[in-house]
Protein backbone atom coordinates (compact mmCIF):
# COMPACT_ATOMS: atom_id res chain seq x y z
CA UNK A 1 0.00 0.00 0.00
CA UNK A 2 1.55 3.46 -1.08
CA UNK A 3 0.54 6.22 1.53
CA UNK A 4 0.73 9.78 0.65
CA UNK A 5 1.52 12.07 3.58
CA UNK A 6 -0.53 15.40 2.94
CA UNK A 7 -0.67 18.75 4.36
CA UNK A 8 -3.19 18.63 7.17
CA UNK A 9 -5.26 21.31 6.83
CA UNK A 10 -7.41 21.09 4.22
CA UNK A 11 -8.69 24.44 3.79
CA UNK A 12 -8.59 27.34 0.96
CA UNK A 13 -5.22 29.19 1.04
CA UNK A 14 -3.30 31.62 -1.13
CA UNK A 15 -0.34 31.13 -2.92
CA UNK A 16 1.33 34.57 -4.06
CA UNK A 17 3.02 34.65 -7.39
CA UNK A 18 5.05 37.56 -7.83
CA UNK A 19 7.84 39.59 -9.67
CA UNK A 20 8.56 41.28 -6.55
CA UNK A 21 6.42 42.14 -3.32
CA UNK A 22 5.44 45.97 -3.36
CA UNK A 23 3.10 46.43 -0.36
CA UNK A 24 0.69 49.68 -0.58
CA UNK A 25 -2.07 50.80 1.17
CA UNK A 26 -3.99 51.95 -1.96
CA UNK A 27 -4.22 48.37 -3.48
CA UNK A 28 -6.54 47.21 -6.23
CA UNK A 29 -7.03 44.23 -6.97
CA UNK A 30 -8.76 42.90 -10.10
CA UNK A 31 -9.43 39.23 -11.76
CA UNK A 32 -6.35 38.54 -14.37
CA UNK A 33 -8.24 38.06 -17.57
CA UNK A 34 -7.37 34.09 -18.20
CA UNK A 35 -10.69 32.09 -18.54
CA UNK A 36 -14.19 33.34 -17.34
CA UNK A 37 -13.69 32.13 -14.10
CA UNK A 38 -10.32 32.37 -12.67
CA UNK A 39 -8.55 32.19 -9.08
CA UNK A 40 -5.38 34.20 -10.64
CA UNK A 41 -5.71 38.13 -9.72
CA UNK A 42 -3.63 40.72 -10.30
CA UNK A 43 -2.48 43.15 -7.99
CA UNK A 44 -2.04 47.11 -9.09
CA UNK A 45 -1.18 49.99 -7.02
CA UNK A 46 0.67 53.29 -6.53
CA UNK A 47 3.65 51.84 -5.27
CA UNK A 48 3.46 48.49 -7.11
CA UNK A 49 6.26 48.66 -9.44
CA UNK A 50 6.11 45.29 -10.99
CA UNK A 51 3.50 42.75 -11.81
CA UNK A 52 1.94 40.96 -8.72
CA UNK A 53 -0.47 38.15 -8.78
CA UNK A 54 -2.36 36.26 -6.29
CA UNK A 55 -3.63 33.36 -7.11
CA UNK A 56 -6.24 31.03 -4.65
CA UNK A 57 -6.24 27.20 -4.28
CA UNK A 58 -7.16 24.12 -2.13
CA UNK A 59 -4.15 22.08 -1.37
CA UNK A 60 -5.62 19.01 -3.34
CA UNK A 61 -7.94 18.48 -5.34
CA UNK A 62 -9.42 15.92 -7.71
CA UNK A 63 -7.54 15.97 -11.05
CA UNK A 64 -11.14 16.41 -12.97
CA UNK A 65 -11.50 19.58 -11.06
CA UNK A 66 -7.73 20.61 -11.74
CA UNK A 67 -7.39 23.35 -13.81
CA UNK A 68 -4.27 25.14 -14.66
CA UNK A 69 -4.57 26.58 -18.37
CA UNK A 70 -0.95 27.37 -20.55
CA UNK A 71 -1.48 31.58 -19.63
CA UNK A 72 -1.44 30.43 -16.19
CA UNK A 73 1.97 28.31 -16.77
CA UNK A 74 3.47 31.36 -18.51
CA UNK A 75 2.51 33.82 -15.77
CA UNK A 76 4.32 31.77 -13.24
CA UNK A 77 7.07 31.05 -15.48
CA UNK A 78 8.10 34.51 -16.45
CA UNK A 79 7.73 35.45 -12.65
CA UNK A 80 10.87 36.35 -10.49
CA UNK A 81 9.54 35.26 -7.44
CA UNK A 82 7.11 32.27 -6.49
CA UNK A 83 5.73 32.67 -2.78
CA UNK A 84 3.48 30.06 -1.70
CA UNK A 85 2.22 29.22 1.88
CA UNK A 86 5.39 27.40 2.63
CA UNK A 87 8.50 27.44 0.50
CA UNK A 88 8.65 23.71 -0.43
CA UNK A 89 5.90 20.65 -0.16
CA UNK A 90 7.62 18.49 2.29
CA UNK A 91 8.98 15.13 1.41
CA UNK A 92 7.09 12.07 2.94
CA UNK A 93 10.30 11.93 4.94
CA UNK A 94 10.30 15.13 6.40
CA UNK A 95 6.30 14.79 6.91
CA UNK A 96 6.49 11.68 8.72
CA UNK A 97 9.36 13.10 11.15
CA UNK A 98 7.21 16.11 12.10
CA UNK A 99 4.34 13.26 12.71
CA UNK A 100 5.97 11.13 15.61
CA UNK A 101 5.47 12.09 18.89
CA UNK A 102 8.67 12.18 20.78
CA UNK A 103 6.88 11.16 24.08
CA UNK A 104 4.04 8.91 24.96
CA UNK A 105 1.24 7.02 22.51
CA UNK A 106 -0.96 8.06 19.76
CA UNK A 107 -3.88 5.92 22.31
CA UNK A 108 -3.37 8.39 25.15
CA UNK A 109 -5.39 10.80 23.79
CA UNK A 110 -8.23 9.02 23.23
CA UNK A 111 -10.52 7.43 26.14
CA UNK A 112 -11.67 3.61 25.60
CA UNK A 113 -14.82 4.36 23.54
CA UNK A 114 -12.91 6.61 21.26
CA UNK A 115 -10.26 4.40 20.89
CA UNK A 116 -12.98 1.44 20.24
CA UNK A 117 -14.07 3.78 17.44
CA UNK A 118 -10.40 4.33 15.73
CA UNK A 119 -9.97 0.55 15.67
CA UNK A 120 -12.57 0.20 13.93
CA UNK A 121 -11.71 2.49 11.04
CA UNK A 122 -8.53 1.16 11.08
CA UNK A 123 -10.16 -1.95 10.50
CA UNK A 124 -12.64 -1.55 8.10
CA UNK A 125 -10.45 1.55 6.31
CA UNK A 126 -7.06 0.08 5.92
CA UNK A 127 -7.86 -3.68 6.71
CA UNK A 128 -5.82 -4.18 10.13
CA UNK A 129 -6.95 -5.46 13.06
CA UNK A 130 -6.17 -3.66 16.42
CA UNK A 131 -2.73 -5.01 16.76
CA UNK A 132 -1.56 -3.93 13.60
CA UNK A 133 -3.50 -0.42 13.80
CA UNK A 134 -1.45 -0.13 17.71
CA UNK A 135 1.86 -1.18 16.05
CA UNK A 136 1.73 1.01 12.92
CA UNK A 137 0.31 4.30 14.61
CA UNK A 138 1.33 4.18 18.39
CA UNK A 139 4.07 6.60 17.79
CA UNK A 140 2.60 8.66 15.14
CA UNK A 141 0.51 12.39 16.55
CA UNK A 142 -2.91 12.31 15.94
CA UNK A 143 -2.67 14.38 12.95
CA UNK A 144 -1.33 11.24 11.24
CA UNK A 145 -4.93 9.77 11.48
CA UNK A 146 -6.25 12.86 9.94
CA UNK A 147 -3.78 12.77 7.18
CA UNK A 148 -4.58 9.26 6.07
CA UNK A 149 -8.53 9.83 6.60
CA UNK A 150 -8.10 12.78 4.35
CA UNK A 151 -6.13 10.23 2.07
CA UNK A 152 -8.61 7.57 2.09
CA UNK A 153 -11.44 10.45 1.39
CA UNK A 154 -9.41 11.61 -1.66
CA UNK A 155 -7.59 8.60 -3.35
CA UNK A 156 -5.25 9.04 -5.52
CA UNK A 157 -6.82 10.98 -8.26
CA UNK A 158 -5.57 14.10 -6.83
CA UNK A 159 -3.64 17.42 -8.17
CA UNK A 160 -1.67 19.90 -5.93
CA UNK A 161 -1.35 23.28 -7.08
CA UNK A 162 1.33 23.65 -4.80
CA UNK A 163 3.31 20.61 -6.39
CA UNK A 164 2.35 22.43 -9.70
CA UNK A 165 3.65 26.13 -9.11
CA UNK A 166 6.83 24.34 -7.80
CA UNK A 167 7.55 22.39 -10.87
CA UNK A 168 7.38 25.34 -12.57
CA UNK A 169 9.64 27.72 -10.46
CA UNK A 170 12.07 24.70 -10.40
CA UNK A 171 12.43 24.05 -13.95
CA UNK A 172 12.41 28.27 -14.53
CA UNK A 173 14.83 28.60 -11.88
CA UNK A 174 12.98 31.11 -10.42
CA UNK A 175 13.14 31.92 -6.46
CA UNK A 176 10.81 30.24 -4.31
CA UNK A 177 9.61 31.46 -0.52
CA UNK A 178 7.48 30.66 1.86
CA UNK A 179 4.81 32.58 4.75
CA UNK A 180 5.18 29.70 6.85
CA UNK A 181 6.92 26.36 7.31
CA UNK A 182 5.46 22.78 7.55
CA UNK A 183 7.15 23.08 11.20
CA UNK A 184 4.74 26.16 12.18
CA UNK A 185 1.21 24.44 10.54
CA UNK A 186 2.08 21.22 12.77
CA UNK A 187 2.85 23.28 16.03
CA UNK A 188 -0.84 24.22 15.87
CA UNK A 189 -1.88 21.30 16.37
CA UNK A 190 0.72 20.23 18.73
CA UNK A 191 -0.52 23.36 20.81
CA UNK A 192 -3.97 21.78 21.18
CA UNK A 193 -4.60 20.24 24.71
CA UNK A 194 -4.88 16.61 24.57
CA UNK A 195 -8.55 16.46 24.53
CA UNK A 196 -8.51 18.95 21.70
CA UNK A 197 -6.53 16.70 19.74
CA UNK A 198 -9.04 13.71 20.24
Amino acid sequence: MRITIINPIILLFIVLITESFSYSQELTIRSYPMEEKSLLWQIEGPDVKKKCYLFGTMHIIPNESFFFPKKLEKVVSKSEQVTMEMARVPDQEKMLELIMLQEGSLFDFFDSLQLDSLYAWGNNNLGLNKELFTNLFSKMKPVAIIQMATQLKFGDDLSSYELTFQTIAEEDKLVITGLETIEKQLSLFDDLSTFDQS
